[in-house]
């Protein structure tokens, strides 16, 4: 189970959310897959990391270092 509220994975037969408390309310939504979200919550700066970490199972950390090595070994390669 997914909670609307705060997209935290809960078990199965809890009434509230351990996250954000707040109560279920008939059926369960399955989460949508291919749809790219930045979370509630474990965001650093903006959650753009996070949320491709979280979308496609990688570790957080990891996808920050990456994007700045990027952004970083980019950033003296123009020629003007």
């Amino acid at each position: 189970m997914i909670c609307e509220s705060c997209s935290k994975q809960m078990n199965e037969g809890i009434k509230f959310c351990s996250g954000c408390g707040r109560p279920f309310v008939g059926e369960a939504s399955v989460p949508v897959q291919g749809k790219l979200v930045r979370p509630r919550y474990g965001r650093v700066i903006a959650g753009v990391c996070a949320g491709f970490a979280q979308q496609y199972g990688w570790d957080p950390i990891l996808v920050r270092l990456v994007l700045c090595f990027v952004v970083l070994a980019g950033c003296g390669s123009w020629r003007t």
